[in-house]
């Protein structure tokens, strides 16, 4: 499985997170198997997600679609982006 990676910064994490869970079945037609998000535990409006995805082709075209452009606008992201793509991890020990 391949993951992204997607930090970013929000003017309001609650309008963010609604319009976030809304194009939520977008993600899923597009290959997303679901994930995470977290919030900074410094700054409530910058944002991390995790998503797992079906593969590194289908996350690379999700990634840099118009369509998620828009979606991201329109849900208050600021800024560029940083955008990671990851191969499958490694459990380790604490």
């Amino acid at each position: 499985m391949a993951h992204i990676v997607i930090w970013h910064q929000v003017e309001n994490f609650d309008q963010w997170k609604s319009k976030f869970d809304e194009h939520g079945a977008t993600r899923g037609e597009a290959g997303s198997k679901g994930g995470t998000v977290y919030r900074s535990s410094d700054d409530s409006n910058e944002v991390v997600i995790v998503l797992e995805w079906d593969g590194d082709d289908n996350a690379r075209a999700f990634i840099a679609s118009q369509e998620l452009a828009a979606a991201m606008a329109d849900a208050g992201v600021t800024g560029q982006p940083m955008v990671a793509f990851l191969d499958e991890g490694e459990a380790v020990p604490a």
